[in-house]
């Protein structure tokens, strides 16, 4: 399973990207929207891990762009964010198929990415 992992704080990065990695999983980081696009316009990503607060860009925008490119229509696209459970009903309403609140617990970090293996989510447009 490929996964982007889009965070702007290297500790964050290293943290996920070592722990995912040695569980068999390939992670592509970025620490921009506009290099994450990029990456996703290239090659396949089978899921996607973006904080919610990246300084470049509006994180709606980047899951918007994600859910309108063809590849990516039913790709699960995890919220990250530091700002702690309150966050996580935002994320959900605004589209978003999973939710982490840093700090991470790796537990559910793998639980959450696990529970996505091989899922393609299925939306209704405009709900």
């Amino acid at each position: 399973m490929k996964i982007l992992l889009v965070d702007d704080n290297l500790l964050i990065q290293q943290v996920i990207c070592r722990f995912l990695m040695g569980q068999g999983y390939t992670v592509i980081v970025t620490s921009n929207t506009r290099d994450a696009l990029s990456l996703a316009r290239m090659q396949h990503y089978d899921l996607f891990l973006i904080d919610l607060h990246l300084f470049d860009y509006d994180d709606l925008d980047l899951l918007a762009a994600l859910r309108t490119h063809p590849g990516y229509t039913g790709s699960p696209i995890i919220a990250i964010s530091g700002l702690g459970e309150e966050q996580r009903l935002r994320a959900y309403q605004d589209g978003f198929s999973g939710y982490l609140a840093k700090p991470i617990d790796l537990d559910e970090l793998l639980d959450t990415v696990s529970q996505f293996r091989g899922v393609r989510i299925e939306r209704a447009l405009g709900v």
